[in-house]
Formats: C-alpha cells, structure tokens, sequence
C-alpha cells in the first residue's frame, strides 16, 4: 500500500500497555526516534519512549502490539518525523502511516504470585540456571557479554578474580569484567556506594541499539527484584535494598546512555521489562527445564546482543539470589536439628 507513490498505510493496535496509554494521554510532543525491521519507537516528550512491536513476547508497559505482516522498516516511516494524535489514532507524517487504537485492548503485565513456597529448591533452580547458561552460549555473536559469562564459568570466579588481566585485551567483556565484579561485591556487602560507583563505568558501555552493559544491568535489577521479592519478601530489608540499587542505577542513566539504555533501565527499576524476559525470570525460579529452554531462545532473539546480554544479567542475578537462598536452606537445617 504505502511507500514510493506516496499510497497511506493503516493498522490496527491489537493492545496498548497500560503505561503507554497514560503517556499517550497526556503528551503531544511525538516523534519517531527509530524504525527497525521489528519495531518502531516514539519519542515523547523528552522523557518517555513508547515501542510499536509486532509480537506479545516484546510487549512491554511501554509498548503498543500492532497487527502486521511486514517490516516495519516497509512501511515508509523514518526518524524524526512527527508524530499526531487524532481521535484515537496515531498519524504519522501528514498521513503515511496511522495506527488505530480505538479497538485496542489495555494490556498490563501478567500477575505472578510468587513466595518461598512455590518456587523450586535450590537443585531445580541450579539446573534451570544451568539450562540458561547452554542457551546463552549459543548465541553467534561475542560482541556482547557472553564471553564474560564463559570466563567466569571455565576459569571459576576465585582464579579468575586473581590471575592478571592482559593490558591489550580489549574486548567488551574484558573492559567490563573489573566493574561487573566490583558491581556484584556491592551487593553482596550491601555497600550502595560501591554499586553505584561501578554502575557509573558500565552504563552506556557496549555496543547495540541498547548498549550492552545497560541490557546486562536491566537483566540483573529484573531477577533481583522479582527473585528477591519471593525469596525473601515483600518487605525483606533485602528487597528494599535492590530496589534501592535499581532505582538509583535508574536515575544514573540519565544523560550517560542513549534513549533506549535509559528507558530499559527505567522501566527495570519498576520490575518490568519485555514480557518474555519477565516469563524467562518466573520460569527459572518455578518452571521445567523445557519451559526454561523455551523462553531462553525466545529472549535470546532480541536485537543482535540485547538478547544474550539481557539473559547474562539474569543468570547473574539468579545466581547471586541461588547462594542466598542455599545460605537460608543450611540455616534452616541447622535450626531443625538444634531443636531436636
């Protein structure tokens, strides 16, 4: 329909997130900030970024799911241009493109009811998280963080911690691996501070339409907050802690990332992200290996690296969650026997 001749495009929202709409509301401020074969994204205003996608596994609160059967790079939209909300729709470029959202339905988030009881026990979690990490090595491209992860996991974190780093070595993984184990010391030592030191080196690091580092770090705030809510609870000082650390890496983003590092990091201090990198994190901690390995390949199929560099973050988090939860299981034990 639309392109070379100058022809108009019209599609229909199937659901709008419940954030979305809120922005959509109340700013008229609206461009296009990119197009990509996947999704568009519009900017609002200076603060807020909403994602067109044409599939329920990226839907985000954030995001608008289209009904499409093409590339978005297809339909002869391009950055920059401005964006118009006219009776419930949203008009591109004096009328190239126009999305319906008079029939679309408000999406929010699925609802996870999680607590100690109903996640699995540390071997099931281990093997889940073990799961993961195979699917992360698939990943073709090293360009990212996955050679990080295999570094830790061949070397162990102890020799690798001590053994001297080679002053040429310029990979990604190499130039972040002091602040990512610095970053993850922080956390373990409750020092915010330290967090937020190292934090300040890894946001905006990396390569891809996210930088890597910020894809790393939503992934790490999103297990934290969604595992260590049901590990520990809802008003666990342990909680307060990672949402604490993901708010302010939150607002640390500003004016040290792009537009899109910052907006994953914003929606990750709130606990959202795509909804298959949320299923992902619920399904380690609750879920068959088949379900695991599933949604691994799915989330790996974000962007070039995002994908891997999201799930590296997650196995980061689970992991450091998993030797929390293996130091309260041994407490437990020790309490049994004391007592009888």
């Amino acid at each position: 329909m639309c392109g070379k001749r100058g022809l108009k495009e019209l599609l229909k929202a199937k659901a709008i997130g419940y954030r979305a709409l809120n922005v959509i509301r109340r700013t008229k401020l609206v461009k296009v900030m990119g197009v990509f074969d996947k999704s568009i994204y519009l900017g609002f205003g200076r603060r807020y970024l909403v994602s067109m996608v044409e599939n329920m596994d990226y839907m985000t609160p954030y995001s608008i799911l289209l009904e499409v059967d093409k590339s978005f790079k297809s339909l002869g939209v391009r950055s920059d241009t401005s964006v118009e909300l006219k009776s419930s729709a949203l008009v591109f470029d004096a009328g190239t493109l126009t999305v319906g959202l008079e029939k679309a339905s408000i999406w929010t988030p699925p609802s996870y009811s999680l607590s100690r009881k109903s996640i699995k026990g540390v071997s099931q979690i281990g093997l889940n998280l073990r799961i993961l990490r195979d699917a992360i090595y698939t990943c073709p491209s090293r360009e990212g963080l996955v050679p990080l992860l295999e570094e830790v996991e061949k070397k162990g974190p102890l020799k690798l911690f001590l053994e001297d780093r080679d002053a040429t070595e310029s990979t990604l993984s190499h130039r972040a691996r002091p602040a990512v184990e610095a970053f993850m010391w922080g956390l373990f030592c409750g020092s915010t501070s330290l967090v937020l030191d190292k934090a300040s080196v890894l946001i905006g690091l990396g390569p891809g339409l996210t930088p890597s580092c910020d894809d790393f770090l939503a992934g790490l705030m999103l297990s934290l907050l969604i595992g260590g809510k049901a590990i520990f609870g809802r008003k666990s000082t342990e909680l307060s802690f990672y949402g604490k650390v993901a708010t302010l890496v939150s607002r640390l983003a500003r004016g040290k990332t792009n537009v899109y590092g910052e907006s994953l990091l914003i929606q990750a201090k709130s606990g959202e992200g795509p909804k298959v990198v949320i299923d992902l994190i619920h399904s380690i901690l609750t879920g068959k290996p088949s379900e695991v390995a599933s949604l691994s390949r799915s989330v790996l199929n974000i962007g070039e690296t995002s994908g891997a560099d999201i799930a590296t973050g997650i196995f980061y988090g689970i992991r450091f969650l998993l030797s929390k939860l293996e130091h309260l299981e041994v407490q437990r034990i020790d309490e049994f026997y004391r007592e009888t």
